[in-house]
């Protein structure tokens, strides 16, 4: 989806317009540093809501001050709004930087605002974030900046801010434009949990409480990406209802084989679980390759397997 971002600087003329425009998220920046609020946040945010627009918030991290004192800046500063999307921490510019200050500032602020029950993201340059924090910071969604190259990690992991002098009908002079993913919203924790639960189930997530913490992060996200290409699902990378339904339809376990009136994501499920190409019609191939397994997994014997598969089947394949 499109969004821009803004801070003071940006001249913002008609929110209709910009609505309009296609533009459907609106992150405004909040704070920076220790101290300053952006002049314009009071003013903007119920002319954004107005009319309509997902309103996200953003804080300038400067690396002359304590992270967590900066974090609670933030807070205190978003505390009288509503934000739809997670937050965000805004940390760039590689020579003010060292790779290991990035790391320890990204971490704190990352921890502190989730402590106190807030979900939170990342927005840096690509080149910033492959060069100091990549592997090296907590999983949480993340927002990167590339101008004239797509990032590797759009559209499955990451959004993207492809332009920062863009032209918008309703903005006078610039404007820094993006394409989010789905990712970038609040979702209730609880829902996170079901479905990485059913990922597990389904062998796209690693097993183990400590993959099923409730947060949408980058483990959960490629585990969403591979199920969704694995079984045909139509939607973007998130905990949608696209997802939701074919896991429902995947792990309440549906009769699969030639000659039953299969759910096509189900057949494309156990065609990718079994290696076989993913077209969603079980064919002739695909008999002989389940006939084998059940066999070689003593489920039925050489004369009772059939290449059906049923709920005592799905009981080997689900975890």
């Amino acid at each position: 989806m499109k969004g821009i971002d803004i801070y003071e600087g940006d001249d913002i003329q008609d929110w209709n317009a910009v609505k309009n425009a296609g533009i459907e998220v609106v992150i405004q920046k909040a704070s920076q540093g220790t101290s300053h609020i952006d002049s314009l946040l009071q003013y903007r945010y119920p002319k954004m809501k107005s009319v309509g627009l997902k309103v996200g918030f953003y804080h300038f991290a400067n690396n002359t001050g304590d992270p967590e004192v900066q974090a609670q800046h933030f807070l205190d500063t978003i505390s009288k709004f509503s934000s739809d999307t997670v937050l965000w921490l805004d940390i760039e510019a590689e020579e003010n930087w060292t790779k290991q200050e990035a790391i320890n500032f990204a971490n704190t602020f990352i921890s502190y605002v989730q402590n106190k029950g807030f979900q939170i993201g990342i927005y840096t340059g690509a080149s910033f974030y492959t060069d100091y924090l990549a592997g090296n910071i907590s999983s949480v969604p993340l927002w990167l900046a590339s101008y004239g190259k797509q990032p590797s990690l759009y559209p499955f992991s990451a959004s993207w801010q492809y332009s920062e002098s863009g032209s918008l009908d309703g903005v006078a002079g610039n404007v820094d434009l993006n394409y989010f993913i789905d990712n970038i919203f609040i979702i209730g924790s609880n829902l996170i949990k079901e479905v990485q639960h059913d990922l597990q189930r389904v062998s796209c997530l690693e097993e183990g409480e400590s993959n099923a913490t409730g947060v949408l992060d980058i483990k959960t996200l490629n585990a969403i990406a591979t199920f969704k290409d694995a079984a045909g699902v139509p939607g973007s990378v998130r905990g949608d209802g696209y997802l939701i339904d074919a896991l429902n339809v995947i792990t309440h376990k549906p009769t699969v084989g030639e000659g039953w009136n299969a759910n096509p994501m189900a057949v494309r499920f156990l065609q990718w679980y079994f290696g076989l190409p993913k077209t969603g019609v079980v064919d002739s191939t695909m008999t002989a390759k389940l006939k084998e397994w059940q066999v070689k997994a003593g489920i039925w014997s050489a004369s009772g397997a059939d290449g059906v598969i049923r709920e005592k089947d799905w009981n080997k394949i689900l975890k």
